[in-house]
């Protein structure tokens, strides 16, 4: 990864293929049925993709991306598609009538233009722990900072957030 992110196209291309396998037999584990197992590698491969600059190579990689392929895991069956656990909508207190934000093109647009507005350190706490799912303690890892510093940048990101959506007029 160190290389890909270089700027080394073979060592990037010859790491996803690696990863793929890998995610392939630990996926296969936490999804169970074979039918989500192809999902489940392909967005975990973007989303390894998509986070590909927040990896530092002076840690582990293998606990940085299983993490994401976790987290992978768990959006899939929190989606529903498993019937044995409880979709987001029930797990989260949503409305389920309710369109999630990625079904409201011009929800998701506000989302991004309000944390644009956000200081780097805020964006970046929140992005990691409300977005991509990390734990506190991976975000805090990923960010190079304490996992106190990390739930206080959530806590005043968020507050920011709140009270610029207070401020907004309708």
């Amino acid at each position: 990864m160190a290389a890909a992110q270089g700027g080394d196209a073979d060592a990037y291309r010859t790491l996803l293929s690696e990863l793929e396998r890998v995610l392939r037999t630990y996926l296969r584990r936490l999804l169970g049925e074979p039918s989500l197992l192809e999902d489940g590698v392909q967005e975990a491969l973007i989303a390894i993709h998509k986070a590909r600059h927040t990896y530092d190579p002076d840690r582990p990689f293998r606990p940085w991306f299983l993490a994401i392929a976790r987290h992978k895991a768990i959006d899939i069956l929190r989606r529903g598609r498993n019937p044995a656990l409880p979709s987001a909508s029930q797990d989260d207190g949503e409305d389920p009538a309710e369109p999630a934000v990625e079904d409201r093109p011009e929800a998701a647009l506000e989302v991004a233009r309000m944390l644009s507005a956000l200081p780097e350190i805020f964006r970046e706490a929140i992005v990691l722990t409300k977005l991509q799912g990390f734990t506190v303690d991976e975000a805090a890892a990923q960010a190079g900072v304490s996992a106190t510093a990390m739930r206080s940048r959530v806590a005043r990101g968020m507050g920011q957030l709140r009270r610029r959506i207070e401020e907004e007029p309708l």
